[in-house]
């Protein structure tokens, strides 16, 4: 049954992408004229600005919806996440404080047969989505089937709905003296109410020094896709007194500085930043420029995704429709390095769930070249004018974080040992020799050994690299 649906919603995608291009609805049906008019003309700018470089793109309304929901956390609806499974569109959570949950009538697994009097069943996900969302106060009238079959008729105001599960993820072990410190930030993003990546990771480092003093910190960016530029600034700010953080290069060859003028440091101590192949541009800026500054020691997959480009984009500004995103220019970090193509090279390589796999900026369309800018340790302010030097000279510059060595010495110890336990890992080893993963389970009480899924063998691996990076930590803090 499984299977069935899944490739249900296969076929239903691929059939999706090729309506758009036979001009056709869900339900085999022509479109009319004025649509068809409005998808010609969208093909014919998205296959212009796609002809750019990898990364611009004119954007339709669900790539706009899901671009505008990953930079700022907080949307216009009901407050439901929905699964689609077959034909089915089945309510998979309900937000907290949210309309939905507020109601009390809706409940988790039943199925939508209808929004504001109009038959689902020919919809895609992003159009349910599309059609959920709307103008704070305004109704949405829905027609739902429970798990035991009863028509439920609902009708619930829209509101703004933060989303507060799965930004940022922490933990924390005992050691003694007090704790290493875990904290997982997921993308950079930014929105009203004070939400922000800076904000919960400064939130969470609070929380956890509550629980003891903080001597490390695994700062885990695997598969963070990135973000806001500003927000990748700040949160690496949090680590350093004052600096350049980034550099961001235009077409015209003007070069922006990105500084962190605070000088307060959330955290001083040993710390590990692991990342991914899927790790990528905001996410490669922070782990860059803490490498540069000898903060933090890398580990990971070998390098990271590469994606060293600035967009500008519109999905965010609910004024402009349609929304597009565009290349304005290139980022380097402190040391006047781009990431473009070659990415973030792990200090000690802990190879992750991709790491057999072809994943990066090369691997696109036309990305752009790699180049390199002369490095900004010591800062001399050449983008500010005379005015805001004065000002900087006696606010900034005193408290520049210069480069530290105290850590980067030890890595190859660092490096000895980890390969060491990796050698000793019997599990990991297979899965670097792409054998099959294996566990025992108990049938009908008896011992058997049974092959674990892709899924398995992922979930599996990213926590052994996970436990890898804090044993990293771990030697990092004992030497």
């Amino acid at each position: 049954i499984v299977f069935d649906a899944a490739k249900e919603d296969v076929e239903d995608t691929l059939r999706d992408f090729e309506n758009g291009y036979l001009y056709e609805s869900r339900n085999g049906k022509q479109i009319s004229a004025q649509q068809q008019e409005d998808l010609f003309t969208f093909h014919i700018l998205d296959a212009f600005t796609a002809s750019l470089d990898a990364h611009s793109a004119f954007l339709n309304p669900q790539e706009a919806h899901r671009l505008k929901m990953s930079l700022q956390k907080d949307f216009i609806g009901i407050g439901v996440e929905i699964q689609e499974l077959g034909k089915s569109f089945i309510i998979s959570k309900m937000m907290e404080s949210s309309p939905a949950m507020k109601s009390g009538k809706i409940k988790v697994g039943d199925e939508i047969i209808a929004v504001n009097g109009q038959k689902v069943a020919n919809w895609n996900l992003d159009e349910l989505m599309q059609r959920l969302e709307g103008v704070v106060g305004s109704d949405v009238h829905l027609e739902l089937r429970s798990d035991s079959g009863v028509i439920i008729q609902v009708v619930l105001p829209r509101a703004k709905v933060v989303i507060s599960q799965g930004r940022v993820d922490s933990s924390f072990e005992k050691v003694p003296g007090g704790i290493i410190a875990e904290i997982a930030l997921h993308s950079f993003y930014e929105a009203s109410e004070g939400i922000s990546s800076v904000q919960d990771v400064q939130n969470v480092l609070e929380s956890l020094s509550k629980k003891g003093k903080i001597k490390g910190l695994l700062l885990d960016l695997r598969d963070n896709l990135g973000g806001y530029l500003m927000q990748a600034v700040k949160v690496a700010g949090l680590f350093i007194k004052s600096g350049v953080i980034a550099v961001s290069k235009t077409q015209d060859g003007q070069l922006h500085y990105f500084r962190d003028l605070d000088p307060l440091v959330s955290f001083s101590g040993p710390m590990v930043i692991l990342t991914s192949n899927g790790t990528a541009s905001a996410a490669e800026i922070v782990a860059e420029a803490l490498k540069d500054y000898g903060i933090a020691i890398i580990v990971g997959d070998e390098r990271t995704y590469g994606k060293g480009s600035i967009q500008m984009q519109t999905a965010t500004e609910n004024e402009k429709i349609p929304s597009f995103k565009v290349t304005i220019g290139r980022y380097y970090t402190v040391s006047g390095h781009s990431i473009q193509l070659e990415g973030v090279t792990a200090d000690v390589v802990v190879p992750g769930i991709y790491y057999h796999k072809k994943m990066g900026e090369q691997y696109l369309q036309y990305p752009l070249s790699q180049d390199s800018i002369q490095p900004s340790f010591n800062d001399t302010l050449p983008d500010l004018d005379e005015t805001m030097k004065a000002s900087y000279k006696s606010y900034y510059l005193p408290y520049l974080q210069e480069p530290i060595t105290k850590y980067r010495k030890w890595i190859p110890k660092l490096k000895m040992k980890s390969a060491e336990r990796l050698a000793k890992n019997e599990e990991y080893q297979h899965f670097l020799q792409g054998l099959p993963l294996t566990e025992v389970k108990r049938v009908d009480g008896t011992k058997a050994i049974e092959t674990l899924t892709g899924k398995e063998v992922d979930n599996v691996i990213l926590e052994m690299q996970r436990q890898e990076a804090l044993n990293v930590l771990k030697d990092l803090m004992q030497l």
